[in-house]
């Protein structure tokens, strides 16, 4: 390992002995340490851990390094990922990021932390919220294990308890546990709620989602209450329940992902330990980056409801550009949900996971259902649905291998198929499967200007990553405006009908990041030379007119566009 002085910083702070005990069952071995490697399978230990020289070794399989490369290793991270996590774990500064910052961090997880401890503790003494928790059949020891606890109905409760440990304030409210009203008195964020901590893909606990208490929802505030960002917590890229179930994913070689605390609760008490949770968004490039690491399937459950639908055809776009085999996991009639499912027995839930699906056959045969003639009208529309679906499939053997049973369930000629998942990349709607009727304007006539081109690309880009942040919503006219709102709040239908039909075709592009970005900038150069061009258009007419004051002013604005 190099000998960069900020690294060799790291390993003083950081006894390899005490990153990974972490991992490992450590047992002394003379002045080092013994355990069982966990790169291969063994019963003999033949993992040794040297103190002396900051390294490991495995005289089983010769796997060998640093905390660095068993960091990397053991969580299939790159280093640049395992040098920010060790560095703040060791409270040292990485070049670019002042010393301070390190120390703000270090701070949230001290308060994240006790802010847990707290909640536990308040919930020892919460008789009413621990019958609800046993009727909901979660039992004491998953509570412990993942630390479910109550925030008291009081507007200072963990404030003052955060206060009386010597935290600042300004800390308090910067960990999102506690925010200031308009009288600045720091106020509690979760009152009178069941607190699940949220901890990252290391353990440390850096946020919470807060459920109300039944008897205290009176209607007027959420069901849910989650922290905000903040400096340690990302929510696109933190998995609930990932740091349990990582070695479960990487043994079994898939995930069972759900949606909420709830239902990874009871999954992992009902004895399915690779499972994971979203939580406080929807499922992100990130949360399937990290999976894809560990496993190769996803087993997915959702709701049956057209809402349910929705979500699992979302993630699957997701999923399939990641090239996961995805199966859809239906919950059996009566249970609304996961947990719903295992509180009627882990039976159900085990019989539900056995008869998954294939996530595309069973969106294939949702959209276009036995019944419908996939040459009429409406069949053609659900079948350049199932198109969009299957373009995002980024093995060319696998796309071709469901297009051809999508050939052979539809009549359809394989070619003709491939030629529309063709023309839909490209932007363009092909004759070989004509849509009916929702057709703007533009593409009736063949024509579409290269700003909308690009003004698409980048959306469809936006869409696909569910990250519209980079998107200055100046440079969007009013039309896509409209589109850009109805993609962030999940809509896919409006009332006017040309905005569907370019709603539909961004969400049949295929956008890599790369290419959003260069779409992006091409967008905003053209954007500028259009303004350009109209404010010397008025130039010309203000000259014409001798309004110098107008000559004046629209000179300025062509200086600051640049």
């Amino acid at each position: 390992m190099s000998q960069d002085p900020v690294i060799e910083q790291i390993k003083e702070k950081l006894p390899v002995a005490q990153v990974l005990k972490d991992y490992l069952t450590l047992s002394p071995a003379g002045r080092n340490f013994k355990a069982n490697c966990p790169f291969h399978n063994e019963k003999t230990p033949s993992f040794i851990i040297s103190p002396d020289r900051g390294t490991w070794h495995c005289f089983g399989c010769s796997a060998h390094g640093d905390i660095f490369t068993f960091l990397m290793r053991r969580e299939n991270i790159e280093f640049s990922e395992a040098l920010k996590l060790l560095a703040e774990e060791a409270g040292v500064e990485l070049r670019r990021l002042r010393p301070a910052d390190y120390q703000a961090s270090g701070i949230l997880y001290d308060i994240n932390q006790i802010a847990a401890e707290f909640f536990r503790a308040r919930l020892r003494e919460a008789a009413p919220v621990r019958d609800y928790l046993r009727g909901r059949k979660l039992e004491e020891s998953t509570q412990e294990e993942f630390s479910v606890g109550w925030a008291p109905n009081e507007p200072e409760a963990l404030t003052l308890h955060l206060l009386n440990k010597n935290f600042s304030p300004e800390d308090i409210v910067r960990s999102g546990l506690a925010f200031r009203n308009d009288s600045g008195m720091v106020i509690d964020r979760f009152r009178g709620r069941v607190m699940f901590p949220i901890s990252n893909h290391l353990g440390k606990v850096v946020a919470f989602t807060g459920r109300i208490f039944p008897p205290l929802d009176d209607g007027r505030s959420g069901k849910y209450v989650n922290s905000p960002e903040t400096s340690v917590y990302s929510k696109s890229r933190i998995l609930y329940g990932y740091h349990k179930s990582k070695e479960h994913i990487r043994n079994t070689n898939a995930t069972f992902l759900v949606e909420g605390q709830m239902d990874f609760l009871m999954s992992y008490q009902a004895g399915i330990k690779n499972v994971v949770a979203v939580s406080g968004t929807a499922l992100t490039v990130d949360h399937l980056s990290t999976l894809r690491r560990l496993c190769e399937e996803i087993f997915l459950s959702f709701d049956s409801d057209d809402a349910g639908w929705a979500a699992a055809e979302k993630a699957l776009y997701l999923a399939a550009a990641q090239d996961f085999s995805v199966k859809l996991v239906k919950m059996p009639e009566g249970c609304k949900d996961v947990a719903d499912a295992v509180a009627f027995g882990k039976e159900f839930l085990e019989k539900a996971i056995r008869e998954a699906v294939p996530a595309l056959q069973a969106l294939m045969e949702r959209h276009i259902p036995s019944d419908l003639n996939p040459r009429s009208k409406e069949g053609t529309r659900a079948v350049q649905s199932v198109i969009r679906i299957f373009s995002r499939i980024s093995s060319p053997v696998e796309k071709d291998n469901w297009l051809n049973r999508l050939s052979r369930y539809t009549g359809i000629p394989e070619n003709s198929l491939k030629e529309e998942m063709k023309s839909q990349q490209q932007g363009v709607v092909s004759s070989s499967v004509q849509p009916s009727g929702l057709a703007s304007q533009e593409i009736k006539e063949g024509v579409i200007p290269r700003i909308n081109l690009l003004t698409e690309e980048v959306l469809a880009g936006a869409s696909f990553k569910n990250d519209y942040s980079q998107i200055d919503e100046k440079y969007l006219d009013e039309f896509y405006l409209k589109i850009l709102n109805l993609l962030k709040s999940g809509e896919k239908k409006s009332e006017d009908e040309a905005i569907d039909a370019v709603m539909e075709r961004i969400l049949m592009k295929y956008s890599e990041a790369e290419n959003m970005e260069e779409a992006w900038s091409h967008l905003v150069s053209e954007r500028k030379k259009e303004w350009r061009n109209g404010l010397l258009n008025n130039l010309r007419r203000a000259e014409k007119e001798g309004n110098s004051a107008e000559v004046a002013r629209l000179l300025g604005l062509m200086k600051d566009l640049g």
